[in-house]
């Protein structure tokens, strides 16, 4: 029981250091959970999604109490890096997993912190079926629905054709996708990060996709 108190007491000082350390510097955090962070880790989450339900809600309250010092909350999770690819239930995970595990982070984390997911591919699908669909409008921004706080992270970015798997919707090509992002975008917060590939993007290309 002593060694449980002091290793409780720990874990309790490192959070407060971190939020000190990020809070002092002026800086905020944006947080993503994964269960592997290497090659090895395909197919390394629970098999048991309500094992990762409960893991949602747990962190939640973690991140709730750090509310101040948080940016955004990157959905994570499921497969590798929280990537959503290379899941036990599918690749990309199955529709139904995907949307128990962004509406546990919606309805876990506090509002208005955002939850940005991997491809813009699964806001649409995952807001298709709700009664104002995909499209986030002017009206409807930082208006507290779910669609408000969803925001994106592209990885692979500027890495063409398809920014490695960022833009693969059937029927929606890069400059589609682009459009529907510019228009997203004017809302909730974007971000990702570049990779080898991305050299080869000519530059006139990457001062449009920045833009």
């Amino acid at each position: 029981m002593p060694r449980r108190s002091r290793q409780a007491k720990a874990g309790g000082c490192r959070r407060s250091n971190q939020r000190t350390t990020a809070g002092q510097a002026g800086l905020k955090v944006i947080f993503r959970a994964a269960y592997g962070l290497t090659d090895r880790d395909y197919r390394a989450d629970p098999k048991d999604l309500d094992r990762i339900l409960g893991h949602v809600r747990q962190i939640a309250v973690v991140l709730t109490e750090n509310a101040d010092t948080l940016f955004a909350v990157q959905a994570g999770f499921l497969g590798p890096w929280g990537k959503w690819h290379g899941f036990n239930w599918g690749d990309p995970p199955s529709l139904d997993v995907r949307r128990a595990t962004l509406f546990a982070l919606l309805d876990s984390v506090p509002a208005p912190i955002p939850i940005q997911v991997r491809r813009p591919m699964f806001i649409r699908d995952i807001f298709a079926t709700e009664a104002k669909g995909f499209d986030l409008t002017e009206a409807a921004a930082f208006g507290g629905s779910r669609l408000s706080r969803i925001g994106w992270h592209d990885d692979a970015f500027l890495a063409l054709p398809d920014d490695m798997g960022t833009y693969v919707e059937p029927a929606w090509d890069r400059q589609r996708e682009l459009r529907w992002c510019e228009r997203h975008d004017r809302y909730v917060p974007f971000g990702g990060e570049t990779v080898g590939q991305s050299e080869a993007t000519p530059i006139e290309q990457v001062v449009r996709e920045m833009e």
